[in-house]
């Protein structure tokens, strides 16, 4: 199993973190995401994202868990062949803003098993993106409100 953690800080409150982490709207644009079936609290239940890694492309299903405390944020995908994928985010408050910490686990399977030093590299650096999407995301979104 591979795993990264990251985190960064965001200057607004973990409810406005959260909100606006639920709109799926600031993930990659390379990554087409299409819902599936829907958990009842906003962004619970299945998705289909579709990207290009590592030169191929790739379908997954996610399955999303919302908290209901409205702190966290865990995803793992459903019958991937090529890697299965597990994450959590975490958002704590932190001063007058919110840490946001994201955890990636891997699980490269068959061909994917030999490819780990090309895999870790890219788990690294989609964490650090998948943040600092989140963290403009949220920043522009209280910066269109003022």
């Amino acid at each position: 199993m591979l795993e990264h953690v990251d985190s960064t800080s965001i200057a607004a409150s973990p409810d406005t973190v959260y909100d606006a982490a639920c709109a799926l709207d600031w993930l990659d644009p390379e990554i087409a995401v299409t819902r599936i079936s829907d958990g009842g609290d906003g962004v619970s239940g299945s998705y289909r994202l579709r990207m290009h890694v590592l030169g191929s492309e790739h379908s997954a299903v996610l399955e999303v868990e919302a908290g209901a405390d409205g702190r966290r944020v865990g995803f793992s995908s459903v019958d991937c062949k090529e890697c299965t994928i597990d994450g959590m985010y975490l958002l704590e408050p932190s001063g007058s803003g919110t840490r946001v910490s994201l955890r990636l686990q891997a699980q490269p399977h068959g061909r994917y098993r030999f490819m780990k030093p090309l895999i870790i590299p890219v788990l690294h650096k989609s964490v650090a993106d998948a943040l600092a999407r989140l963290k403009a995301h949220v920043e522009e979104r209280l910066a269109e409100a003022a």
